[in-house]
């Protein structure tokens, strides 16, 4: 006797694009589908449907970090000019040092 067929919502017909991971993280996975009595493709199958994903969302502010490096490009060609005339003016090394300080407490906050 043939075995029933299965019906058109069931068939697995459509393929996932490959999966790169290390070789301990390609261990992880099958140990873990072998302990639920699955493949790897159908761990992974239900993972993907089923499974938690945490998604980690950036605190810095993209909008400011653009406009600070674009003070800081500014900064940067006013002090290429300033070493080419020769003067330095008074304050541009506190300018640099406070962006810098902004810079750090916006990288290490995100």
């Amino acid at each position: 006797m043939a075995r029933p067929k299965k019906e058109h919502t069931e068939k697995l017909t459509k393929h996932l694009p490959a999966v790169r991971c290390s070789e301990s993280e390609y261990a992880s996975i099958q140990a873990r589908a072998a302990q639920a009595s699955m493949t790897v493709s159908e761990f992974v199958r239900q993972m993907a449907l089923n499974g938690k994903v945490v998604i980690k969302e950036s605190q810095a502010d993209f909008e400011l970090m653009d406009q600070l490096r674009r003070i800081g490009v500014n900064l940067n060609q006013l002090t290429r000019k300033a070493h080419v005339r020769g003067e330095f003016p008074e304050g541009l090394r506190d300018v640099y040092e406070q962006l810098q300080s902004v810079f750090d407490k916006l990288l290490t906050s995100a």
